[in-house]
């Protein structure tokens, strides 16, 4: 009896060491800022997205400190985010379900356009869209298209269909692919596929979702986003599923690759700027904003990362490779429908049929 009571004590007390960890580590943006300069700011973005060389170049020329903090996934940041309320950050960069998700639980608040002094150079085609209509909210900062990486030197040069069949057909193009490794996004293309629509996804045509991943996975290589570029340019698959950005930085300097956007439609994301209602650096965040829309800033970014800006004549500033000017003309020009990885589905249903996938 004694060694159970000592077993049952050693258990809550490890029980309760891991959940005063998980509590510190979610509380440490808040705690830090206490040690922190008075002219300061803490932001949350994407990995590879803002140079901390153009940080720096920032704190220099306004003696405001900047603080950087880093996540992986949408999902990560919600649950930092919905932890703390927004506490301990002063910018955040989410993608766009993201921004229609912290706004239904009060955590942002709405943006002083006066103060955004570079509000007119935003493209009209990137406001107003689902997740904040009249942009009260959110700038947008980055866009990305999804679309068909192809290798026509390994396609032998054999004219193929713009379509989503693709990949999902092995009778149209019996070859290995390359597919999104993000939960979401696999599904919600994969029910566009099937209903030509990702609105009213009952449980029978989540099961034909389902039903299709499965088959699929028997030709796909690999699951992956971020190396999709690599596994192109490496020779291990003809096609893969990918973004525009990650796409340029093969088809720039090689004639062999293609980026191809489906005629059936395809998706974009919009990754935005918004300020947590418990931010009391206004002033200065609306410096850095203001700073990282900077034409200058802008190309630098460009170049260093390969997203595509959310700002409009940048043709000039971008590069004067005709593929790159393609790339981009993709986003604005291109007559094809963009829908978004909307907020259709819950988490559980969408974790339910992804650990189905990767499980076999």
């Amino acid at each position: 009896m004694f060694t159970i009571k000592n077993k049952f004590r050693s258990q809550i007390a490890i029980t309760v060491f891991w959940l005063i960890v998980i509590t510190l580590y979610l509380m440490l943006p808040h705690v830090s800022r206490l040690l922190q300069y008075e002219r300061s700011i803490n932001v949350i973005t994407w990995t590879d997205m803002i140079d901390p060389e153009i940080i720096k170049q920032f704190e220099k020329e306004t003696g405001i400190k900047v603080y950087m903090s880093y996540f992986d996934s949408n999902e990560e940041l919600l649950i930092k985010l919905n932890a703390t309320k927004g506490e301990g950050y002063d910018l955040i960069l989410p993608s766009d379900f993201t921004v229609e998700l912290l706004i239904k639980l009060n955590i942002i608040q709405k943006l002083d356009k006066t103060k955004i002094t570079i509000w007119n150079q935003i493209d009209e085609f990137l406001l107003n869209k689902y997740f904040d209509p009249d942009n009260n909210y959110s700038i947008p900062y980055y866009c990305s298209i999804y679309g068909l990486g192809l290798n026509k030197k390994l396609l032998g040069n054999k004219k193929i269909s713009s379509s989503w069949k693709l990949i999902f057909d092995p009778t149209i193009l019996p070859q290995k692919i390359v597919m999104l490794n993000n939960a979401r996004e696999a599904i919600l293309l994969t029910g566009q596929y099937l209903f030509n629509s990702i609105d009213h996804l009952n449980e029978n045509k989540l099961l034909a979702i389902k039903n299709m991943l499965l088959k699929q996975k028997k030709w796909v290589e690999a699951y992956s986003d971020l190396r999709a570029d690599y596994l192109l340019s490496s020779g291990t698959c003809p096609i893969v599923v990918s973004t525009t950005p990650f796409m340029h930085k093969v088809l720039k300097n090689n004639d062999n690759f293609e980026f191809i956007v489906p005629q059936e439609g395809t998706f974009m994301i919009i990754d935005n700027f918004v300020i947590p209602k418990t931010s009391c650096k206004i002033e200065y965040t609306y410096q850095l904003i203001n700073y990282l829309y900077k034409p200058e800033i802008i190309k630098h970014h460009f170049e260093k990362y390969t997203f595509f800006p959310a700002t409009k004549n940048l043709i000039e500033l971008l590069s004067d490779n005709p593929k790159v000017i393609s790339i981009y003309n993709a986003h604005i020009y291109s007559n094809h429908h963009f829908d978004f990885f909307r907020n259709v589905l819950s988490e559980e249903k969408i974790n339910q049929i992804w650990i189905t996938l990767k499980g076999v």
